[in-house]
C-alpha cells in the first residue's frame, strides 16, 4: 500500500485526504506550520502528524512512516514550501511533489528539493496530474 505524506494548509488538504483514502491509500498530513495547530488538529484528527517546523524535527516526525510519496501544496509563503520540500527530500521520501500554480517556481521547487513539481490551477486538475505516480503501489 502506498503511503502518502501530504502538507497543506488550505481546504484543498482535505479533499487530498479523502480522494487518497478512497484510493486505498495510507495518507496522513503534516503539521508543522506554527499558528495553524488548532485549525489543522480539527480538520485532520488522527490523520495529522504534528511537529514543530525545524527541519530536524521534520525528519524526525516523519521518518518513522516511510512514507512513498509527499504532496506539498504551495501556500502563500513559497519560501517555507521549499523548506519542507527539501525536509522531505532529506527525509528519504522517495518522491516529493510540490504542486503550484506558477511555472515560473518549477526550477526553485526542483533546486529546493522536489522530485517532481506539477503545475496546476486548482485542487482537481493538481489530483488527476499527480495520481499517476501513485498507481504503481495500489492494491490490486
Amino acid at each position: 500500500m502506498t503511503k502518502l505524506l501530504i502538507a497543506s494548509l488550505s481546504n484543498s488538504g482535505l479533499e487530498y485526504l479523502h480522494r487518497a483514502q478512497a484510493l486505498g491509500l495510507e495518507a496522513h498530513v503534516l503539521d508543522c506550520f506554527e499558528g495553524h495547530r488548532g485549525e489543522l488538529k480539527s480538520r485532520y484528527g488522527k490523520a495529522l502528524i504534528e511537529t514543530d517546523a525545524r527541519k530536524t524535527d521534520v525528519i524526525r516526525a516523519v521518518s518513522s512512516y516511510q512514507f512513498d510519496v509527499a504532496l506539498i501544496e504551495e501556500d502563500s509563503d513559497f519560501v517555507r514550501t521549499a523548506l519542507i520540500a527539501q525536509s522531505l527530500r532529506e527525509a528519504n521520501i522517495p518522491l516529493v511533489i510540490v504542486l503550484t500554480a506558477d511555472a515560473n517556481k518549477i526550477r526553485l521547487y526542483r533546486r529546493s528539493g522536489a522530485h517532481r513539481v506539477i503545475v496546476a490551477r486548482d485542487c482537481s486538475e493538481a489530483w488527476t496530474l499527480c495520481q499517476r505516480y501513485f498507481v504503481a503501489n495500489l492494491p490490486a
